[in-house]
């Protein structure tokens, strides 16, 4: 890995810093909570509190983000959301120098060499609101050295057990980040499969590695009491919602996701085409080594794009980021052509200026009064993807809890960012209301198409609220009131008061005037 990374010049690496902390300045100086990074927050600080995961605090999704965020949580305290914007600067950089110094290494580009690296920060930072620390990004690092792995399988003298098992583990830890990088998994067997010859006992190293790690998670939920609970939660509730329908509170829309993305690259998705297409029609023209790199990057973009495809009820932005290594492999190309050589400064201006156009929209958006002339209006959509409310949170809720002790709050929406913005926590475990929504028999009856996973029981939603109260309770969807009506006797005592747009609804012996 030192190796790739001297591939490198020092005056670079500089570059790339500068470059990075430009683009995600604003998420380390901003003040706003993004909604992945908040729903990983408040798990963690379930688990800080001495729970388990999935069984004091609902995820729906694999367990090692939460864990990542758990271990900033234990170490930097209150600073820790800053610790791990910081760290993902970092991790960017370590991820942008590891793939450029790959493509250097074997050398497919004549000129413009030290481009991909400055892309794939660009990418990878472009639109603003997926610069959290996600699954996604995360998994960045570990597919790059896993695919690397198999173009380095050529270098093997003899057989090749430890480099398959290394990139068989890292792909387990991909799993336990995101599932759907079970097919960038499959797309990496195809290319160990279409690099070498076979060999069953270098495929069993692969696949090894692999259940070796989901081994170890899953005797890590044996003995932790949580197996039933991850299987519900954290695994059949996840894979249902993603195209059989959990209701009718919360919609996705992946036109909005794909018309975004597709704004935010901008050209650069034309140039990887063009790129695609040329390494295609060439292929035989390369050596062996730029072939083996070419099919990699190719399997790849595959793996990727038939992820997309299966997720495509429930598209999210951040789907999209597993495509910027080979999206800028092939760009990259396309840059070289003999007249994209000559026009290359205005054709990377062209690139670049949608991009930076919604990128200004985020620097208006979180410096309003420093650069008011940024700021979008909230019917320009298109340029925050519908994360106004990040830059723009309930204010009456603001001044609310602006002088009231609040210390444990229920939020009944699908805004985790509440509790950071009020420096709260999730009194329950039901940290994520989406969940609660499609399990609790009250509400289930109420939805056309409910969640094929077991109710919630209500001798355990009596108990989470009755051993767990809430100080308060932010209903901005006034379905609490289904809730008392089934258990007066427990929360009848919660009054509401109306703030702003929203019912709060605190005990009574704290009730204080409506606001």
């Amino acid at each position: 890995m030192l190796r790739l990374f001297l591939n490198i010049p020092v005056p670079v690496h500089i570059a790339l810093w500068l470059f990075i902390l430009l683009l995600r300045l604003p998420a380390l100086v901003g003040g706003f909570y993004m909604h992945e990074e908040s729903l990983l927050m408040l798990c963690a600080q379930r688990l800080q509190e001495g729970g388990s995961l999935y069984t004091d605090a609902w995820y729906s999704g694999p367990p090692l983000m939460v864990w990542i965020y758990y271990l900033f949580l234990s170490v930097f305290g209150k600073g820790a959301l800053t610790a791990i914007r910081l760290f993902g600067c970092l991790y960017v950089y370590l991820t942008a120098v590891y793939f450029s110094g790959m493509l250097v290494a074997y050398k497919p580009y004549k000129r413009f060499t030290v481009l991909p690296a400055f892309l794939f920060v660009f990418l990878v930072s472009t639109p603003w609101y997926i610069q959290e620390f996600s699954p996604a990004l995360f998994c960045l690092l570990p597919i790059t050295i896993a695919f690397h792995s198999m173009i380095r399988l050529d270098e093997q003298r003899t057989r090749a057990y430890s480099l398959l098992f290394q990139a068989g583990l890292l792909m387990g830890l991909c799993l336990l980040a995101a599932y759907k990088t079970i097919f960038v998994l499959a797309g990496l067997i195809l290319t160990y499969l279409f690099l070498k010859r076979p060999r069953s006992d270098e495929l069993i190293s692969l696949i090894g590695g692999v259940w070796v790690v989901l081994a170890i998670f899953g005797l890590q939920l044996y003995f932790s009491g949580s197996m039933a609970d991850y299987l519900d939660v954290g695994l059949l509730y996840y894979w249902q919602r993603l195209g059989l329908g959990t209701g009718e509170m919360y919609h996705y829309f992946p036109q909005q996701s794909l018309y975004i993305w597709l704004l935010a690259w901008s050209t650069l998705i034309f140039f990887a085409l063009l790129g695609y297409v040329h390494f295609r029609l060439k292929f035989y023209s390369y050596v062996v080594k730029i072939r083996s790199l070419e099919s990699t990057m190719s399997l790849w973009l595959l793996a990727v794009s038939a992820t997309i495809l299966f997720k495509l009820n429930r598209l999210e932005l951040q789907d999209f980021i597993l495509l910027i290594p080979p999206v800028v492999f092939y760009a990259n190309r396309a840059l070289e052509f003999s007249l994209a050589y000559r026009l290359r400064l205005p054709l990377l201006v062209l690139s670049l200026l949608m991009p930076l156009y919604m990128y200004a929209s985020y620097w208006g958006l979180v410096f309003p009064h420093q650069l008011p002339q940024l700021r979008p209006s909230a019917e320009q959509h298109s340029l925050h993807g519908g994360f106004w409310q990040h830059f723009n949170p309930r204010d009456p809720l603001m001044q609310y809890f602006r002088e009231r002790n609040v210390k444990t709050l229920w939020v009944m929406d699908d805004d985790p960012a509440l509790y950071l913005r009020l420096g709260a926590k999730c009194a329950n475990k039901y940290t994520d209301f989406r969940i609660a929504y499609n399990k609790f028999p009250v509400f289930r009856q109420r939805l056309q198409h409910p969640a094929r996973t077991k109710a919630e029981s209500e001798s355990e939603i009596f108990r989470q609220f009755s051993h767990f109260p809430a100080q308060y309770i932010i209903d901005p969807h006034k379905n609490f009131t289904f809730l008392q009506q089934r258990f007066p006797s427990l929360l009848g005592k919660y009054q509401p008061s109306e703030v702003g747009e929203t019912l709060v609804y605190s005990q009574a012996g704290m009730h204080l005037p409506a606001f």
